[in-house]
């Protein structure tokens, strides 16, 4: 039995991952060369299989590997991953718009969108995640919509919410701060507030309030003090 920390060739052991169903141990390793990691079974470990840094499921082809730098559309492949699915590897992909970044397989890259609007899709999920949606929705109504019953308060006037017309640059810069405002207030207690009232929905303008300081912002109270 092999121990934490014991050098194999040119794996390093780095824990004991358990046994499968079929009372197979498994071992995760780390390459000492490139620093690749991967589960592997015992039996391929005392056998000196699958231990050497030039073998097919080390990290030595990934320089190479010519899906490294695709780019389709908006996104492109950065980085092979160890991990797999069956027969096929993960990749680590990029946006060039938004910088989000997401694993996928090669296959799935190819056919799937490959565009910024689609980087919704690969946003990690989260309870709190669908009222930061519906606060964004909501905020995008009453300044794009002439339906909507208060729109003389905001679009109707002037209020613009335009530099958040894309909901990753909304996400990217309000969703950590929304997550705090919601530990500290609570997520009935959280809005989205406008520092200057009668500025628009921008970077340096927003921030979360409470509802008492969402009511003591309003103009009746702004244009007094």
């Amino acid at each position: 039995m092999y121990s934490v920390g014991e050098k194999v060739d040119d794996m390093i052991i780095q824990s004991y991952e358990g046994m499968t169903e079929n009372y197979v141990r498994l071992f995760k390793v780390k390459c000492a060369i490139c620093g690749a990691e991967k589960v592997i079974q015992y039996s391929r470990l005392n056998s000196h299989k699958c231990t050497f840094h030039n073998v097919k499921t080390c990290d030595y082809c990934h320089s190479a590997d010519k899906n490294i730098g695709l780019t389709i559309n908006d996104y492109t492949i950065i980085k092979r991953l160890s991990r797999r699915y069956k027969t096929s590897a993960y990749y680590l992909a990029r946006c060039n718009v938004c910088g989000m970044e997401f694993e996928t397989t090669i296959g799935n890259f190819k056919r799937y969108g490959t565009k910024h609007e689609n980087c919704t899709c690969h946003i990690p999920k989260n309870e709190n995640l669908k009222r930061f949606r519906k606060i964004y929705s909501c905020m995008r109504y009453r300044t794009t919509n002439p339906k909507y019953t208060e729109w003389y308060l905001y679009g109707g006037r002037g209020i613009s919410s335009e530099y958040y017309a894309d909901f990753m640059v909304f996400y990217k810069e309000l969703f950590r701060s929304y997550l705090e405002h919601i530990e500290k207030y609570g997520i009935k207690d959280t809005t989205l507030d406008r520092i200057d009232c009668n500025g628009n929905y921008e970077k340096g303008n927003v921030r979360w309030a409470t509802c008492r300081e969402q009511v003591l912002n309003q103009r009746r109270y702004y244009e007094k003090s």
